[in-house]
């Protein structure tokens, strides 16, 4: 068992010189003193740099690029003046929502969530617009992009790769036509060795668009290990079977909050119809692609307010979601890869509070298993979990040559 220790940053939202309003808006959500990543960016974004932010989960990386704009836009003599925010899914982008508005002691600034239909209008009010790219394919880039000063990708590995890249440079690349311009990228993990590493990818786009002498990456002590005040434990097991009776025995046992995540959707579906059978005292909800988006945002908030205690989901529930009080992480599926691991990890233990991971791993997930293990045992070390970082595939094929020796 390994157990991670936060670090505590001390001063006041005040230092940056923030409008006594914005200021008064986070004390009345209960925040007063910046984390580490958000003292590190935060001057640079005011200073209208364009900023990489490299930081965990539960840092408040979402406060680093929308105080700057929201400050900004309290003094900006250009109108209308938006920005833009990135996302990965539907269920971040109205978070993003949830927390401008929190920022916004009047009616006169609003942030929208883009969804994919084509019925968005843009009031005069309308200060961010928070959408995945594809939901912002469905428009007219012309209007809908027209005063956007400010860019933000938020989880910017996952927009940068995979199915969401291509779209997501092509809105980059025309929004560079807008003046006066800033770009924000942020994430958990954002890895910087190697030509196709996220950090090497935007380094050259800002470069290639003539934005690189005034841009700045910043990272906390934390990026790229896991969250602190964390006890991670790795269980092995022989089978599916042994690893669902496992997966009862802890949730019987912890009365807590429990995430539990799979890596398909078929897995998902099937585990959660198999714990309702099972699980007749505890309030179980799903979370993955097939259901509605609706539905999803109903379950989230269902389970944040505590009215249901179990929550089975894939990935999908992996990144960006601040849901309070999780004390229990239980990876039924081992991650396919350390990110993934990271980012679950980082649903639990957040700010400033305790928490657990609990990974089941058969026999053909050792090889993975271990190293991932190897990163925590070697203090939790950020150079040894980057060492690891890789795609689903280059993975595979570095674990295959490892296995293939042994044999």
């Amino acid at each position: 068992m390994f157990l991670a220790r936060r670090c505590v940053c001390s001063g006041t939202f005040s230092k940056f010189r923030l409008t006594d309003n914005l200021v008064r808006c986070l004390e009345n959500v209960g925040i007063t003193k910046p984390t580490e990543i958000q003292e590190k960016s935060i001057p640079l974004i005011l200073d209208r740099k364009h900023t990489v932010i490299n930081a965990e989960t539960g840092s408040g990386k979402t406060l680093c690029y929308l105080l700057p704009f929201v400050e900004h836009l309290r003094n900006q003599t250009l109108h209308p003046y938006r920005s833009l925010v990135l996302v990965p899914n539907q269920e971040l982008a109205h978070q993003v929502v949830s927390v401008f508005d929190s920022l916004s002691d009047s009616h006169d600034y609003k942030a929208c969530a883009v969804s994919g239909s084509n019925s968005l209008t843009l009031h005069s009010n309308v200060a961010a617009i928070v959408s995945t790219p594809a939901s912002l394919a469905n428009y007219s880039w012309p209007v809908i992009l027209k005063h956007v000063r400010y860019t933000v990708l938020d989880e910017a590995d996952l927009l940068l790769s995979g199915s969401a890249q291509k779209l997501t440079w092509k809105i980059l690349d025309y929004l560079t036509r807008n003046d006066p311009k800033q770009f924000v990228f942020c994430g958990a993990t954002l890895p910087a060795k190697g030509k196709m590493a996220t950090q090497s990818l935007i380094e050259r786009w800002l470069k290639r668009n003539n934005l690189l002498d005034n841009s700045s990456f910043v990272a906390s002590r934390g990026a790229h290990r896991l969250v602190r005040g964390l006890d991670v434990e790795f269980v092995p097991v022989s089978s599916t079977e042994s690893k669902f009776e496992n997966l009862l025995a802890f949730i019987r046992e912890e009365r807590s909050k429990i995430i539990v995540f799979t890596n398909t959707v078929a897995t998902c579906i099937d585990l959660y119809s198999m714990l309702v059978d099972r699980l007749t005292q505890r309030k179980l909800g799903r979370l993955d692609k097939t259901v509605s988006s609706e539905m999803r945002s109903k379950t989230l908030r269902e389970f944040a307010r505590g009215k249901l205690d179990v929550l089975v989901c894939t990935d999908l529930a992996s990144r960006g979601f601040d849901i309070p009080n999780v004390e229990t992480v239980i990876q039924y599926d081992f991650p396919e890869n350390s990110t993934a691991f990271l980012h679950r990890a980082g649903r639990t233990a957040r700010a400033e509070r305790k928490g657990k991971v609990i990974s089941f791993v058969l026999s053909n997930e050792t090889a993975l298993a271990d190293l991932v293990e190897s990163a925590c045992l070697n203090g939790n070390d950020a150079s040894t979990f980057e060492r690891i970082f890789s795609r689903k595939r280059a993975l595979r094929k570095r674990l295959g040559v490892k296995q293939g020796a042994a044999k």
